[in-house]
């Protein structure tokens, strides 16, 4: 595999992809795939499937706790302690959430013209027929890699009720996330006198799309100890602004 590694706002951007408002529409095992974006610029798909399975060689199987995982759950976990879970009960609900969501991905896989994405190829069509990769060319040489600003899940899938509102709180966190992430990056910032921010700056820095941005700048406006120079929505995507934090 190529030995150039992946710029870090390529890392943000993917990390975002999974922990973001995508992550209930992306196949199991998607972060092994997105993985090696980390390690290779433009990866072919010949280099993607050989990267994921040298890495999780049962890639695409369920991995179940063990009898030591298990332990170690429990100690880690006071809420699973406590509800009193057995080992057969965490493996049972681990299984029935895999095939939860490995139905659901096939049933939005539908709405893309595609077969259920169970291999590494038909996901990386997936993540290319959502507008989450880029593609050139074709077959086992075919090279991809990341799409700047991805489109929003309902944007992609005719989406139910339920599901919208799920998007909807799924997103809400994502922004609350954001936030907290751009008072780290304005306190860094403030002590090292870096370059102002922008909302095409902070979304490269922060691995997210501008709108998302906007509504995480929009969040910390609520806040009264943070103040923000300029109004999200009259910024220009390269005006600089400044960001405050008004508690000593």
């Amino acid at each position: 595999m190529d030995e150039r590694k992946a710029d870090d706002f390529v890392v943000e951007r993917l990390a975002a992809l999974v922990v973001g408002p995508w992550g209930s529409f992306l196949p199991p095992g998607v972060s092994d795939i997105l993985g090696v974006f980390c390690l290779a610029e433009q990866p072919t798909r010949e280099q993607i499937v050989h990267g994921v399975h040298e890495r999780s060689p049962d890639w695409g199987q369920v991995e179940l706790f063990t009898a030591e995982d298990y332990q170690e759950l429990l100690s880690t976990s006071a809420i699973d302690a406590a509800a009193g879970l057995s080992l057969e009960q965490v493996n049972e609900q681990t299984l029935i959430d895999h095939d939860q969501r490995t139905n659901r991905v096939a049933r939005y896989a539908r709405q893309l013209d595609l077969p259920p994405p169970d291999t590494v190829a038909k996901s990386l069509d997936y993540l290319v027929r959502a507008g989450l990769l880029h593609r050139v060319g074709s077959g086992p040489e075919a090279r991809y890699w990341p799409t700047p600003n991805p489109p929003r899940p309902d944007v992609v899938f005719e989406l139910t009720d339920r599901e919208q509102e799920s998007l909807r709180v799924d997103a809400a966190h994502h922004h609350w996330r954001l936030a907290s992430a751009i008072i780290e990056l304005a306190a860094a910032d403030a002590k090292s006198h870096g370059t102002p921010a922008t909302v095409d700056r902070l979304s490269q820095r922060l691995g997210t799309d501008p709108h998302s941005t906007r509504a995480a700048l929009h969040v910390l406006r609520l806040d009264p100890d943070v103040a923000l120079s300029e109004d999200p929505d009259a910024l220009g995507a390269a005006d600089p602004f400044e960001i405050k934090y008004l508690r000593d």
